[in-house]
């Protein structure tokens, strides 16, 4: 098909040597360059510790419950299809809830891929308020997205869980706002990854680190793809997640 009879959009953030980001307790990414063009004809890399929690990519039901698929045995339908990309701006640790998915346009329906924009991807060179301070969804917006059969869901951040209910809560309270005197009191009001575990077990698709040209499209509904690797009892799978259209 012609180029000019259909516009692709790069909605993935950047990943490589030097913008390798990854979670706190997670140990850091090293690149090496094995391959020289002057001493082997050709360039090749090698990567250490690589976990495919790290840049645009995809959760599988595996990652958060012990008996769910792994990323190999998905359907690749649940990361293909038509997706609305919204607009919900939100500053540090704003919390995005069932009203305001439900406000929001063009109006989220069954079968939807929802890909939810904050704002926050245009943070992505500032590593320790990207990946600390992010919005992210609270409980009552997944009950409310698995109420509606949604069939994945993208945020422009690196967690759909608020910060409050992941391990950033405990390891980086430092710079938390909120003073926790009780893990237990406080994990009953913001539960363990409710929203990751509550949409992956009801095979609701879950794609992090979206970014690239989103700005470009927000307001719209749009084709997305976001096809992982077959990553044989893979947890997850970095991705390279597109949105397109044809032209007339």
């Amino acid at each position: 098909m012609p180029e000019e009879k259909y516009k692709i959009y790069d909605l993935a953030q950047p990943f490589g040597p030097g913008i390798t980001y990854v979670w706190p307790y997670f140990p850091d990414v090293k690149w090496y360059r094995v391959g020289y063009f002057g001493q082997h004809g050709l360039a090749t890399w090698m990567v250490d510790n690589l976990t495919f929690h790290t840049s645009s990519h995809i959760d599988a039901p595996y990652h958060d419950l012990e008996d769910g698929p792994t990323i190999d045995k998905m359907p690749l339908s649940t990361y293909f299809g038509e997706a609305v990309i919204l607009n919900i701006p939100k500053n540090e640790l704003e919390k995005i809830t069932a009203e305001d998915l439900e406000k929001a346009k063009p109006e989220i329906k069954e079968g939807d891929i929802v890909v939810i924009v904050t704002g926050w991807y245009k943070k992505f060179s500032t590593e320790e308020t990207y990946m600390v301070k992010h919005p992210g969804l609270v409980p009552e917006a997944a009950d409310w997205l698995v109420k509606k059969k949604v069939k994945a869901v993208a945020v422009d951040f690196g967690s759909v869980d608020h910060p409050y209910q992941t391990a950033l809560a405990e390891i980086r309270k430092d710079i938390m706002p909120i003073k926790i005197t009780s893990m237990e009191e406080f994990r009953k009001q913001y539960p363990f990854l409710y929203v990751h575990k509550t949409l992956l077990r009801n095979r609701i698709g879950v794609i992090e680190y979206i970014g690239g040209q989103v700005g470009e499209i927000l307001g719209r509904r749009i084709m997305f793809a976001a096809i992982p690797l077959k990553i044989v009892g893979g947890d997850a799978s970095l991705v390279r997640p597109i949105a397109f259209e044809f032209l007339k």
